[in-house]
């Protein structure tokens, strides 16, 4: 994904797999003890950096409630 040279993840994969990719790279960044990973640059690349409130929401509900 990190050599890509499409600009955005709509235009690699198409909705709804563009929030699909955006998700899991959350959710394995997250639990990554690596703070440089894959996972991240990827985020850093294709999301601005940023992790969606609404998939961090939900997963930190779902820890809570195991």
């Amino acid at each position: 994904m990190l050599s890509l040279q499409e600009s955005t993840l709509s235009e690699i994969f198409g909705n709804p797999d563009d929030l699909k990719f955006s998700s899991c790279m959350i959710l394995f960044a997250l639990a990554s003890e690596n703070q440089d990973d894959l996972f991240r640059k990827a985020l850093a690349r294709y999301c601005g950096g940023r992790m969606n409130a609404r998939t961090q929401n939900m997963l930190t509900k779902r820890v809570r409630s195991v």
